[in-house]
């Protein structure tokens, strides 16, 4: 998640000009990775930063896969990072 997004337009009196203070530097990105078996959410993980191959692979190891019963599919998106030899 990213909260550092502002609104292009604001609201202010009529004639008068609107101010808002827009911060300098970008705050702490978190990303909030799961899994879903029909309606259950399953092998839940939360990283500070971006998504990578090796948080990925992290994931599917320590998470993910202890989670499985033998026979499931793990289908995933188009991100590129699910795309890498380790992941595959």
């Amino acid at each position: 998640m990213d909260d550092t997004e502002r609104y292009a337009y604001g609201h202010s009196a009529k004639g008068k000009r609107c101010y808002a203070e827009k911060p300098g530097k970008k705050s702490i990105r978190i990303n909030f990775i799961g899994g879903l078996r029909g309606k259950q959410f399953i092998a839940p993980m939360m990283v500070e930063g971006y998504c990578n191959a090796n948080v990925c692979q992290a994931y599917i190891d320590q998470c993910l896969i202890p989670c499985l019963s033998p026979g499931e599919t793990v289908i995933m998106d188009n991100a590129s990072f699910h795309k890498s030899k380790g992941v595959k």
